[in-house]
């Protein structure tokens, strides 16, 4: 059964920019995992230091080292 998480990331005030770089980066990385089906992040429109993180794995164990 497939695994999902949903998180929500509020940034310190102004640090948005810096977290949108870092989530820009480690995108493909955890997309690439093996048990990953899907990871996306989206901006807050209302405020720009949240982010909210979906992501879908195969099931819920971690996969091994």
């Amino acid at each position: 059964m497939a695994h999902t998480i949903i998180a929500t990331w509020t940034a310190m005030p102004g640090e948005g920019e810096h977290i949108a770089d870092v989530l820009w980066e480690l995108g493909p990385g955890i997309r690439a995992g093996p048990k990953n089906l899907m990871f996306h992040a989206q901006r807050s429109l209302d405020d720009p230091d949240t982010f909210v993180m979906y992501e879908k794995y195969t099931d819920a164990t971690r996969p091994p080292n």
